[in-house]
């Protein structure tokens, strides 16, 4: 189970467990808890609704991180 942040960076760095995780074990499963605040029924609706990481999510993250990358790297040669 995967508790990274409810947005596109949080899908991401779970992917990046994913990968890591599947290098050593290439049949486990992966789920994702979503939840907002730390209150107990948060928690306990996150642990009861889990989820299928979202890879369209990270993979968007990625774009836009590699799209900051590239325009940072044009605006500094000048």
């Amino acid at each position: 189970m995967i508790w990274t942040d409810c947005d596109r960076e949080g899908e991401e760095i779970g992917f990046d467990i994913i990968d890591l995780a599947k290098s050593v074990r290439p049949n486990i499963e992966f789920f994702k808890a979503h939840f907002s605040s730390l209150s107990k029924i948060e928690i306990e609706l996150a642990v009861n609704n889990l989820l299928k990481p979202n890879l369209r999510q990270a993979e968007a993250f990625r774009v836009n991180k590699e799209i900051d990358l590239r325009i940072g790297a044009i605006f500094t040669r000048f």
